[in-house]
């Protein structure tokens, strides 16, 4: 099992667009049928220098995720929203026991 995460940080991006990106991105699973979990979330803001939004998806297996990680709706996501607003973004994918 594979998890890749991302955590993401929009500083002076306006909340609609904000909201725009957990919509889109909690919509994948329904596109990408190699999702086997996925939660998007936008950070509750209890700790100082917190993240916007996080997100956590599950693979059964490394080609799972690439084939996730190349999926043109995941690139559209990518490319329309998160790229031109982030002001930070930070991503890794370990392998679950």
């Amino acid at each position: 099992m594979i998890r890749h995460t991302v955590i993401m940080v929009f500083e002076g991006t306006d909340e609609s667009i904000v909201d725009t990106v957990i919509s889109e991105l909690r919509g994948l699973p329904a596109l990408i049928p190699e999702i086997t979990d996925y939660t998007v979330g936008r950070d509750l803001g209890l700790q100082d220098a917190a993240p916007t939004v996080v997100v956590i998806g599950d693979f059964a297996s490394v080609d799972d995720y690439r084939t996730y990680s190349s999926h043109p709706e995941h690139l559209r996501v990518i490319e329309e929203l998160i790229r031109p607003h982030t002001t930070g973004i930070s991503r890794a994918q370990i392998e679950l026991p």
